[in-house]
């Protein structure tokens, strides 16, 4: 992620969530957030002390495409405990949880 542009991060050590695959029957029914705090989870289980993400602020927009979506709307991450570090533009939101 050292590379992205949408993605700048002080912490090297991070592991990192970079998308979320829900189809699309499945969807708006909780699942990406199951799936965040499961890598979570894992990640505190092998030993990370910090997991970031690069969610998108669906609060920005009337409407926010399935295609901008698959990194994660900033509500799932905020719901998982995460919390906002920094903004690398109006929607993309880089959100980090400490262990």
């Amino acid at each position: 992620m050292v590379a992205s542009t949408n993605w700048r991060t002080d912490r090297p050590d991070a592991w990192v969530i970079s998308c979320f695959v829900v189809p699309v029957g499945h969807r708006r029914q909780g699942l990406a957030g199951e799936l965040a705090l499961g890598a979570v989870e894992f990640a505190r289980s092998q030993g990370a002390a910090v997991v970031e993400g690069c969610a998108v602020d669906t609060a920005l927009a009337d409407r926010t495409s399935s295609a901008d979506l698959y990194r994660g709307p900033l509500s799932v991450f905020l719901d998982a405990g995460f919390t906002e570090v920094s903004r690398t533009s109006d929607r993309w939101v880089l959100v980090r949880r400490e262990f």
